[in-house]
């Protein structure tokens, strides 16, 4: 059977005052203890980590208590959120060793008794599959983060080849690289970051709902989709997929200086043009040729807000972590005045 140790959660900042001690995690909150001989005795103790048994037994020698008063008064702490139990086995998960901090931020979403609940969500990320659909600013950040958290395998779908323009926001991609498949040289890239991470390249522009449901047969089934291509009709052939092919979506994108997160739409869930106005935009011949060389205000800060609260909130979905935000909805972020704000109903 393996020893179970204890220790104060690590990112628990402590302060102490002249009656209380406050383990503070989130800005503004924290957990309250009143300060008492068995409180500092235990603190004393508990920063060595030791064995869960041999501090219940030193609390209950040291004051004639009872150890169930001891385990009581522990219990109490570990379901407060201030202290947690772990082994010598989770030290060495080479998915703490890499993902502690990350793990340790999960907590505070939804804080858990043990280390080795934290670890199985890294596990769970490990087993995931996402697949983002185009391969632009924002596409490149979202890809970057997925990969870093250590999502197992991502899919890149996108047709276009590096341009020297796209380098003030696709940071994947260096002047060298001008010319090369965007889909390629993001893989080889990401690889570099995660090499525990498998990654898939799709070269193929999608004109129609056929190139996609194409494309999704010949790949393991997504448990996300992460749409951050500008093709407007995407998010409706994502949702009409056939039911064998259908997977969680999520659309990420931008206007000028607003962006748009969201909506994350299940499968077999709401249409995306029951919660988003697609406008179609009857275009005669003058104003066709004009809007072919519209190109999209763009630049690397407002990309890297939107792909990565787009990617906290579709990790927040897939782990089921509390308060997410997009489920069915989107967030707008005007990116002059730095404002969040939900969608007005339609």
């Amino acid at each position: 059977m393996k020893e179970v140790y204890i220790r104060i959660k690590k990112n628990l900042l402590l302060i102490e005052e002249d009656r209380d001690l406050f383990f503070i995690g989130n800005y503004g909150k924290g957990i309250i203890i009143r300060k008492s001989d068995i409180t500092k005795h235990l603190l004393k103790h508990i920063s060595k980590q030791p064995k869960k048994k041999d501090l219940l037994q030193e609390l209950a020698t040291e004051f004639s208590i009872p150890p169930s008063l001891a385990e009581k008064l522990v219990t109490r702490l570990i379901k407060a959120g201030a202290l947690e139990t772990f082994t010598i086995a989770d030290l060495l998960s080479p998915f703490y060793k890499r993902y502690e901090t990350q793990l340790s931020f999960f907590d505070l979403l939804q804080p858990g008794s043990t280390l080795a609940k934290k670890i199985k969500w890294q596990q769970c990320l490990n087993k995931l599959h996402i697949a983002i659909i185009g391969i632009g600013g924002i596409g490149n950040y979202a890809a970057l983060s997925f990969a870093a958290m250590g999502v197992g395998e991502i899919t890149l779908i996108d047709d276009d080849f590096i341009d020297i323009s796209n380098l003030n926001r696709q940071i994947l991609f260096f002047e060298k690289d001008a010319g090369k498949m965007k889909t390629e040289m993001a893989a080889e890239k990401l690889a570099q970051l995660n090499s525990k991470c498998h990654f898939n390249t799709v070269n193929q522009q999608i004109r129609k709902p056929a190139d996609l449901e194409n494309i999704f047969r010949k790949l393991k089934k997504p448990d996300l989709i992460f749409i951050s291509a500008d093709t407007l009709q995407l998010p409706i052939w994502v949702n009409e997929l056939k039911k064998e092919l259908a997977s969680p979506f999520i659309k990420a994108s931008y206007q000028g200086t607003t962006g748009f997160i969201g909506p994350l739409i299940e499968a077999g869930g709401k249409l995306y043009t029951d919660i988003v106005s697609v406008k179609k935009n009857k275009e005669g011949r003058v104003v066709k040729t004009i809007n072919q060389l519209h190109k999209h205000a763009s630049c690397s800060p407002a990309n890297a807000v939107i792909a990565n609260i787009a990617v906290l909130e579709s990790i927040k979905f897939l782990l089921h972590l509390p308060d997410l935000q997009i489920k069915e909805k989107r967030l707008f972020i005007d990116f002059a005045t730095i404002c969040i704000y939900e969608e007005p109903d339609k």
